[in-house]
């Protein structure tokens, strides 16, 4: 099952001087009916289900009513200047549950539940993520506190995802979700839900991107292995005396765009390397004089593994130095099947179920810490619970699976790729 949970920022109407806002019932914007178009695809790799927090959704509400509130002054005004009588308006109190009562209604005739504000339980953990500044509080100088609706909607929604067991996609804009916070600690926040609720947890900023990870696509064509060409760059960027030079390396492949699964993979190499490109900040070099005759470098390098037998396996692996002691890496990697037109996930391709993957992902770790040199791995033995969010791919017909650095062990161990199996 897949579970579609929209944000507030996604989900948000701009009440201005262009849109005529009616308080007689309530509606949402028009991502939104794109969502539940989505939703009724029968083209989708599983059952979908949107949701809403009822968080965002008495955010929304409590937008209108500001509106409501601010339209009743700007009548009166003007009904005071023209030398007419005021107006009585239904209280803002009595509009506010009335707009409730509207907005779940809507809801009710789209066919989406609301998901409710976490039990008290969860609120000792919410406290303790402000107190540590740890994801999705910010976690940044300043707006250390910033974040606490987010968090109760995480945990909104890992407590519905306890009793409803599947992938939940939020589609966020909010940086406390999908960029970088203190200690990295945006990047436990999958692993974090999945041990609280036993479901994974994708975070996507918009409708293309949510496509791209639960809509099948049909091949046109069945091909054994995709034809492919080599391109490589050197970019240089931020050339602006004041600043710091950048230079990137990139290396990527381009795929025939007749085929669904080569298109897929352009369309992924694209969107992950705008996000890199994104990534990169301005670094004056009177903010760093210490550093201001260096130059940062990167490079965003892609790699086809595997390319045969209907299967194809890409590489994808980043790395950025901008100062500091040392620069840092990540590998993420896809697998898609040629005949299905689909990405792949772990248990499709060991043809496994997921106590037994888990299984063999711990034995497979717990013999490499065994023989490996001490001070590799933080612990002596591991415990891998979620097979949702392990990177993996396949090269020379054997499974790799790959974590990222600081992910088992310190920086010095790098990025850990072990060899699961042979997929043959």
């Amino acid at each position: 099952m897949i579970y579609i949970v929209p944000d507030s920022n996604f989900l948000h109407i701009s009440y201005d001087k262009r849109r005529i806002a009616t308080y007689n019932h309530f509606y949402f914007n028009q991502p939104f009916d794109e969502l539940i178009s989505l939703r009724d695809l029968d083209t989708c790799n599983d059952i979908v289900q949107v949701l809403v927090p009822e968080m965002v959704l008495r955010e929304l509400v409590e937008q209108k009513v500001t509106q409501y509130e601010k339209d009743i002054d700007v009548y009166n005004i003007l009904a005071l200047r023209m030398d007419k009588p005021k107006e009585e308006f239904e209280s803002v109190s009595s509009y506010r549950n009335e707009a409730l009562n509207q907005a779940k209604e809507f809801l009710d005739t789209k066919s989406v539940n609301l998901i409710p504000v976490c039990d008290e339980m969860y609120w000792n953990r919410i406290i303790d993520k402000a107190i540590r500044k740890e994801a999705p509080f910010e976690g940044t100088e300043g707006k250390s506190d910033k974040g606490f609706k987010d968090t109760v909607i995480f945990f909104s929604i890992i407590e519905y995802a306890s009793k409803n067991k599947g992938s939940y996609y939020f589609i966020s804009k909010d940086g406390a979700f999908g960029g970088k916070v203190k200690n990295g600690s945006v990047n436990r926040l999958p692993q974090e839900f999945f041990d609280w609720s036993g479901s994974s947890f994708h975070v996507v900023s918009d409708i293309d991107e949510l496509k791209r990870r639960v809509v099948r696509k049909e091949p046109g064509q069945t091909l054994k292995k995709l034809s492919y060409t080599m391109k490589a760059d050197e970019i240089k960027i931020d050339q602006d005396p004041t600043k710091i030079p950048i230079e990137i390396k990139q290396q990527i492949p381009f795929f025939t765009e007749d085929n669904v699964v080569g298109a897929m993979i352009n369309e992924e190499i694209s969107f992950q390397w705008q996000k890199f490109m994104k990534s990169w900040y301005e670094y004056p070099r009177n903010r760093y004089p210490e550093e201001a005759d260096m130059v940062y470098d990167g490079f965003f390098i892609v790699e086809v593994t595997y390319n045969t037998d209907n299967k194809i396996s890409v590489h994808f692996h980043e790395y950025q130095f901008a100062g500091g002691i040392h620069g840092g890496s990540a590998i993420y990697a896809y697998t898609y099947d040629l005949k299905e037109g689909k990405q792949l996930a772990l248990k499709e391709i060991l043809k496994m179920d997921e106590e037994s993957i888990l299984r063999l992902v711990n034995q497979c770790i717990n013999n490499d810490i065994k023989n490996s040199e001490s001070g590799k791995y933080y612990d002596e033995e591991v415990d891998i619970r979620d097979i949702e969010n392990i990177v993996f791919y396949i090269l020379d017909g054997e499974v790799h699976i790959v974590f990222n650095e600081y992910e088992l062990g310190p920086y010095a161990s790098g990025i850990i790729d072990l060899i699961l199996c042979d997929c043959k």
